[in-house]
């Protein structure tokens, strides 16, 4: 008979996302890009998840800007597009289903650190909104403008195992 799966016999830690892993923002990042190409005369905008999901606001600015020939600086499209989300994350945003009872059980046995590409205030305000404000304190949270190089770059990911004491 085999051994049940214990996580701490194989995993030094667990790195988390936050939107569209533990909270259900997907929608709202999506919502925020249609409004904000709305605005600036795009009619009807294409819109795929995979060019936002995980992707810091300056990213999507820039892919924004060309698939769209939008007239506007990367850094001004970027600021328009965060801010708008942040406002409508202030409205709420809910925990996905078991998220914040795994994290909380992982974190009782295994370091554990959140890598995203959201700004640090708003996953502060998420993270409080949903609880695991303590589970995942400041120093642990990787957010847009703490790496160079978003996700899929590892970059981010391998600045969370070095906060976290883990050897890489």
């Amino acid at each position: 008979m085999q051994r049940p799966f214990h996580h701490r016999d194989h995993t030094g830690a667990f790195l988390f996302d936050l939107d569209g892993t533990l909270v259900d923002s997907e929608k709202h990042t999506l919502e925020t890009v249609e409004r904000v190409l709305v605005a600036h005369g795009v009619q009807s905008p294409d819109l795929a998840l995979d060019h936002v999901a995980g992707r810091t606001w300056a990213s999507i600015a820039e892919v924004l800007r060309q698939r769209h020939h939008l007239d506007i600086p990367v850094t001004s499209l970027a600021t328009e597009l965060a801010s708008h989300w942040s406002q409508r994350i202030q409205e709420g945003v809910a925990a996905l289903p078991g998220a914040v009872a795994f994290v909380r059980a992982v974190a009782a046995t295994t370091p554990v650190a959140l890598v995203t590409g959201s700004e640090p205030d708003d996953v502060d305000h998420i993270l409080e909104q949903i609880g695991l404000d303590e589970v995942l304190p400041r120093e642990v949270r990787i957010c847009a403008g703490t790496y160079r190089r978003g996700k899929p770059d590892p970059e981010p990911f391998l600045l969370a195992a070095r906060r976290l004491g883990v050897d890489i």
